[in-house]
C-alpha cells in the first residue's frame, strides 16, 4: 500500500496488493467455520494465479475483486478440500501470491431482540403522542435522541446528500419511515442490485438499523439521527453469513458506488486478509467505517471488523450513560452510543409477530444498535464539513464524546459516549498520523514477514495491532500523532510466508516511536546465538565430521569427532549472511555394533534445543530435532 497516497488522499493510483498477509494454521482452520469447497487468493499480478493453479487439480477461479486483487478458488471437493490444499501448500512458496486464506462463513450480528410484552404493552400507553393517520410518534421513547442531543445537532445538518452504505440483512423499503429513503443497494451474493422500494430483508436486523440512522422525520414512527441521508443496503446476511469473499465485494460494490459511510453491525470470527484489503480500499477512498465492537462482554483485540486499524469501533451504552454488561471490550473501542432497548422500525411484515403493539417497529438491544448511531454522526459530520477525511470524523466523533466509565480513555467506552459536540469541532485541527514499520534481518536486510507489531499510546494507552507483509512491511494508517511503545515480535514460524522454522529461532524487541505525519520505523533481528554441545557415547573405529552448510548445502566450516568426544562449536563468528544452513554429519568407516548416534543440543537465542542423530551406515545425514530430516536453521 502507497503510505504517500494515503497521506495525501490521493488514492487513484492506491495499490491493494502490499497489503497485510497471512496463512492460518492447522490449528486456526479447525476451530472456524468456512466453505470447504472455497479458498480466496490475494495475488500481486494474476500471471501467479496459473502457478497455484498448477497445485490444485480440478480448481477454477470462480469470481475476481480485480480492485483487491483477490479471487475465489472453486476446489474439486473428490481431488481436495480446504485443509488438504493447505496442506499442499504449507511446503510451497509461490512467488507473487500475497496470501491464501479459506472464505469465513464464522460471523454474526450481535442483536438481542427484546419479546417483553410489559415493554409493548407501555409502548401502546396513553404517553404516546397519537396522529390522525399512520403510527404513533415514537420520538419520545428514543432516549439516544436526547442523549446525543439530536435537535442541537439538527441545527447544523440532518444528512443531507450523505450515503450511507448499510451491510447487514437488506432493508425493508416500503416501511413508511424508510419510505424514499434508501438508494440503489447490492447483494453480493447472487450479484444483482436491490430495488430501493422493496421489502429485501431477510431477518428485520438491516430495517432495524437503517431506521437508528435514516428514518425520516415526519411526525410519526422513529426518526433517524440523519434523517436527511439515504441508506444503501448491502445485504451480507441471508439469514446466515454469506462469507467473507462477498461482503469484500459487497464493499467494494458500495465504494464505487458512492457510499461515504459503511455502517457495520456485524462482526466476531478471526483475522481476514480480504476484508482487510477491502476496509482498506474503504478508507483510503476517504469513507468512513463504523463497526460494532460485539455482544461477548469480554476484553478482546481480535474482534474484527472493528479491530481493524482506522474502523471506528462502537461499544453499547444505555439511558444512565453506562456501558452494557454485554457490549464487548477491548483496545479497538473508540466510543460508545445507546445500544440498550433502542426503538426502531421492522418489516412491515413482521408488525404482527415481532412488533410493538402490532406495529413495524421494535425494542431491540445490542452493539447492533449502537453502531448506526455512529455511522448517523459520522454522516452529519460528512455534510457539515464535506472535505473532511476519514481520520479527521472519526477524531471529531472521539473528540466529541462524553466521558463516562473510567476517567479518559478506557477499553469499555473508548473516548465516551458520542454527543452532538462532535459538529462543533474544526476538521482542520486533527492531523493523522502514518507509521510505517519495517522487519529486515541484521545480517543482510531481507524483509521479514510474519512479524507481529503491537502499538501503545503513552498519551491514552489505546493499542493497535498489525503483522508484516510479504515485503516485511505493516502500515498503520490514519492514527493519533505522539509516542507509542512498539513491541515486535516474530517471525511467526507457523506462518506460510515466514522464513523460520521454529518457535525457538523467533525474536522480539521493545522501544519507543514518536509518530507524525509520515513515520517509518525499522526493526533490525539478529539472532544472538548458534552453537552446538554435541556427544558420542561409543567409541567408533571410522572418521565422523560435523559440517555447517549454507543453503546450497555449500560446506562453510567443518569440524572431526574423536570417539567419546564432547564438542562445542560457535557457529554464529563463521555466518556472514541471512539465511538458511544446515548442520549435518559425514561418517566413514566400520559402524560399532551397539547403537551409534549423534546426541546433545542446539542452542539459538539462548533456546536449547536437544537433537540426537541416529548413524547406523556409512554416508552423511543432517543434524535437527526431527531426527535428521533436513529443516534448515535459520539466522538473521
Amino acid at each position: 500500500m502507497n503510505t504517500t497516497d494515503l497521506v495525501n488522499n490521493d488514492i487513484s493510483e492506491t495499490d491493494f496488493s502490499g497489503s497485510e498477509s497471512y496463512l492460518p494454521s492447522f490449528k486456526e482452520l479447525s476451530g472456524r467455520k468456512f466453505n470447504n469447497d472455497e479458498l480466496i487468493v490475494g495475488y500481486q499480478n494474476d500471471a501467479n494465479l496459473d502457478e497455484i493453479l498448477k497445485n490444485f487439480k480440478g480448481a477454477t477461479v470462480e469470481k475476481e475483486i480485480p480492485e483487491l486483487k483477490a479471487v475465489l478458488l472453486k476446489l474439486d471437493t473428490n481431488v481436495m478440500d480446504v485443509e488438504k490444499a493447505f496442506e499442499i501448500l504449507k511446503g510451497k512458496k509461490i512467488e507473487g501470491i500475497r496470501y491464501v486464506e479459506p472464505n469465513y462463513t464464522d460471523r454474526e450480528i450481535p442483536v438481542i431482540k427484546s419479546t417483553d410484552s410489559k415493554t409493548q404493552k407501555e409502548m401502546g400507553s396513553s404517553t404516546l403522542n397519537q396522529v390522525e393517520e399512520g403510527y404513533p410518534d415514537y420520538k419520545d421513547k428514543q432516549y439516544a435522541l436526547k442523549k446525543i442531543g439530536a435537535e442541537s445537532a439538527w441545527e447544523k445538518a440532518t444528512g443531507e446528500g450523505v450515503i450511507v452504505g448499510l451491510l447487514d440483512t437488506g432493508t425493508d423499503g416500503t416501511h413508511p419511515d424508510l419510505v424514499d429513503q434508501l438508494v440503489e443497494g447490492y447483494d453480493p451474493y447472487l450479484g444483482v442490485t436491490i430495488d430501493p422500494a422493496i421489502d429485501y430483508d431477510s431477518d428485520g436486523h438491516g430495517t432495524h438499523t437503517a431506521g437508528i440512522i435514516a428514518a425520516k422525520d415526519d411526525g410519526q414512527g422513529v426518526v433517524g439521527l440523519a434523517p436527511d441521508a439515504k441508506i444503501m443496503p448491502i445485504r451480507i446476511f441471508n439469514p446466515g453469513y454469506i462469507g467473507d469473499y462477498a461482503v469484500a465485494d459487497g464493499i467494494v460494490w458500495a465504494v464505487d458506488h458512492g457510499a461515504d459511510v459503511l455502517s457495520n453491525s456485524w462482526g466476531g470470527g478471526g483475522y481476514s486478509n480480504i476484508l482487510k484489503d477491502a476496509f482498506d480500499y474503504a478508507l483510503t477512498n476517504d469513507v468512513v467505517v463504523v463497526a460494532s465492537s460485539g455482544n461477548d462482554t469480554t476484553d478482546q483485540f481480535w474482534h474484527y471488523p472493528s479491530a481493524f486499524t482506522g474502523v471506528i469501533g462502537v461499544a453499547a451504552s444505555d439511558a444512565l450513560d453506562e456501558i452494557t454488561d454485554f457490549s464487548s471490550r477491548g483496545e479497538y473501542v473508540s466510543v460508545a452510543a445507546p445500544g440498550n432497548n433502542v426503538i426502531s422500525s421492522i418489516p412491515v411484515r413482521l408488525a404482527v409477530s415481532d412488533g410493538v403493539v402490532g406495529e413495524p417497529f421494535a425494542y431491540w438491544a445490542g452493539t447492533s444498535m449502537a453502531c448506526p448511531y455512529v455511522s448517523a454522526l459520522a454522516a452529519l459530520i460528512k455534510e457539515e464539513y464535506p472535505d473532511a477525511n476519514v481520520y479527521q470524523i472519526r477524531k471529531m466523533i472521539e473528540e466529541g464524546a462524553v466521558d463516562i466509565d473510567e476517567d479518559g480513555y478506557d477499553t469499555s467506552a473508548g473516548y465516551g459516549r458520542i454527543s452532538s459536540a462532535s459538529l462543533d469541532l474544526n476538521p482542520a485541527d486533527y492531523e493523522a498520523g502514518n507509521l510505517v514499520v519495517k522487519a529486515i534481518s541484521k545480517r543482510s536486510s531481507n524483509p521479514l514477514p510474519g512479524v507481529f507489531i503491537t502499538l501503545e499510546s503513552k498519551e491514552t494507552s489505546k493499542r493497535y495491532y498489525g503483522k508484516t507483509s510479504n515485503d516485511g512491511t505493516e502500515l498503520f494508517a490514519g492514527i493519533e500523532p505522539g509516542d507509542y511503545e512498539i513491541i515486535i515480535g516474530g517471525p511467526e514460524y507457523l506462518y506460510y510466508f515466514a522464513p523460520n522454522y521454529r518457535m525457538e529461532e523467533e525474536l522480539s524487541y521493545s522501544g519507543v516511536v514518536e509518530v507524525s505525519n509520515v513515520t517509518t520505523y525499522t526493526q533490525e533481528f539478529e539472532t544472538t546465538q548458534f552453537k552446538t554441545d554435541l556427544t558420542t557415547d561409543l567409541s567408533f573405529a571410522g572418521t565422523l565430521t560435523i559440517s555447517l552448510l549454507d543453503s546450497y548445502e555449500t560446506p562453510i566450516k567443518t569440524f572431526e569427532f574423536t570417539s567419546n568426544a564432547e564438542i562445542s562449536i560457535d557457529l554464529l563468528p563463521d555466518i556472514d549472511e541471512s539465511g538458511h544452513y544446515y548442520l549435518a554429519y559425514e561418517y566413514v568407516g566400520t559402524i560399532p555394533e551397539e547403537e551409534f548416534g549423534i546426541r546433545g543440543e542446539i542452542q539459538i537465542n539462548n533456546e536449547s534445543i536437544p537433537v540426537e542423530i541416529p548413524v547406523n551406515q556409512e554416508g552423511t545425514g543432517f543434524i535437527d530435532e526431527y531426527g535428521g530430516l533436513g529443516i534448515p536453521w535459520t539466522i538473521f
